[in-house]
């Protein structure tokens, strides 16, 4: 299974035209079973009316698709109008959907985590997708509190992913990242990149990518698994938005036969490291 997570910039490429075409080639040549999508405005709000990108991307795509608004993004905005929220596209149909508001945080804008629970040949799989605060650590702390909460519930195969807005390095193992990376890593959350990427794994501007902001993050039950992570890097792109999408491969048919939860699985992530491998070139 191949699983890419992208943050789109409200469907506007860094030239500021929509980059709708764009980024369907790119997820189309990437060619991934589960893609979730951040800053999707669903729908957009153009001087001839309504659309629905989304939609459009999905059916070109053949896949399913699913939607958690997170606020309205009124006029006088440098991007289109409409309602901005996380989405999820998925080779395999969505059983299940909920969106759960974040803890709001006063002058800050609202977030939230959108799961989805999908039928992969009759086993089920949960894809979880947020967008935290860009701004200050202490708001992503508090909102993160409610994706913690709503972890613990879940007993079946699953992942979390998504822009953190929080960055890790990937050479100085000093210091291990923000506190929502240390407790997925307590909570026994592995970082696929960290285990199976390879070279830095920076996502952030994607002109000139310096940090690394955008995670898919797998219980260590199943981490094992991951075969391969990458970030996606060319022209295409590097101006498509103003994130690179990355990309994970999961070894599903693995993960199938251990689909159950052990007393094992409780603090086994803080075993894994901030560092990933580092390209020799």
């Amino acid at each position: 299974m191949k699983v890419v997570t992208y943050n789109i910039h409200y469907w506007a490429g860094l030239n500021g035209q929509m980059n709708l075409d764009a980024v369907r080639h790119i997820l189309r040549e990437v060619d991934a079973d589960v893609i979730g999508l951040n800053e999707v405005l669903h729908p957009l709000i153009t001087p001839r009316g309504h659309r629905f990108p989304l939609v459009e991307l999905a059916n070109s795509l053949g896949m399913y698709w699913a939607f958690g608004p997170s606020f309205e993004q009124r006029e006088h905005t440098r991007f289109w109008p409409g309602v901005l929220g996380n989405a999820v596209l998925s080779r395999y149909p969505i059983r299940y959907q909920r969106n759960i508001p974040l803890r709001e945080v006063p002058t800050r804008k609202p977030r939230t985590l959108f799961h989805v629970r999908l039928d992969v040949g009759g086993h089920f799989l949960s894809v979880l997708i947020t967008h935290l605060d860009h701004l200050l650590a202490s708001v992503r702390r508090v909102q993160f509190e409610t994706v913690l909460r709503h972890l613990q519930r879940i007993h079946e195969p699953h992942m979390l992913m998504g822009d953190f807005n929080t960055h890790t390095p990937t050479r100085s193992r000093w210091w291990k990242g923000e506190l929502v990376i240390r407790q997925l890593r307590r909570l026994g959350y592995v970082d696929a990149f960290a285990r199976a990427g390879h070279g830095k794994g920076h996502s952030y501007p994607s002109l000139l990518p310096l940090v690394r902001l955008d995670y898919i993050w797998i219980p260590e039950q199943w981490a094992w698994t991951v075969t391969r992570a990458r970030v996606v890097e060319h022209e295409m792109t590097r101006r498509a938005s103003d994130h690179l999408p990355v990309c994970v491969f999961w070894h599903w048919e693995m993960v199938r036969e251990r689909p159950h939860l052990t007393p094992a699985y409780a603090g086994a992530g803080d075993r894994e490291t901030s560092s990933a491998s580092t390209d020799s070139s």
